[in-house]
């Protein structure tokens, strides 16, 4: 399908407008998929770009040759698969559990924050909250680890769990990640999911 042109200066992402399906932002341009056919819809950072994706209140954005999987989108719960590169979330308050992603060997469940991860490996895991709270578990554990604001945790199997301070680059990323890109062709663009 066709798409209109996206604005080279679009403002950042508003959650405070809530479309009733998904909408993803390239530098190609915008696209709108209805709320039937979210689920399922895979993401793709190009080389050297980014991807926003935004449902209801909630904003995703993909970076570093990224891939993640939106595998089911409802007004009562969201669950997405990252399956390589950098994922910003900005997730409004809910009950435990409505949000989940699954990042190689670990869950993070998000109750209402904004926080990046970091897949390196299926392994290996960073997590760096910068507003509410998150709780990761572990592939074959049954105790989660939390993670508030100003904290970032390393996982990696194998080796114990490291908390450290946020470094100071993590704000300007996430907003970086979950700013619409510029959009880099003159013309209208095509994307599919």
């Amino acid at each position: 399908w066709w798409l209109g042109y996206l604005s080279p200066r679009h403002p950042p992402v508003q959650l405070a407008q809530a479309p009733s399906g998904l909408e993803i932002f390239t530098s190609d341009g915008r696209a709108e998929i209805p709320a039937a056919r979210v689920a399922g819809t895979r993401l793709d950072a190009p080389t050297g770009g980014r991807v926003l994706a935004r449902l209801g209140h909630d904003a995703f954005g993909l970076n570093r040759d990224g891939a993640a999987v939106l595998v089911d989108a409802s007004p009562s719960s969201t669950h997405v698969l990252l399956e390589h590169g950098t994922l910003a979330v900005q997730a409004r308050s809910r009950r435990a559990g409505a949000l989940s992603i699954a990042a190689g060997a670990y869950i993070v469940r998000v109750v209402g924050t904004r926080f990046l991860l970091e897949l390196t490996s299926r392994d290996e895991l960073a997590v760096a909250v910068t507003e509410g709270a998150v709780t990761i578990l572990a592939e074959g554990r049954t105790q989660p680890h939390r993670v508030t604001p100003g904290q970032r945790l390393h996982l990696r199997a194998g080796v114990a769990p490291r908390l450290s301070p946020l470094p100071t680059t993590v704000e300007t990323e996430i907003t970086e990640l979950l700013t619409p890109p510029i959009v880099t062709t003159s013309a209208p663009q095509e994307i599919t999911h």
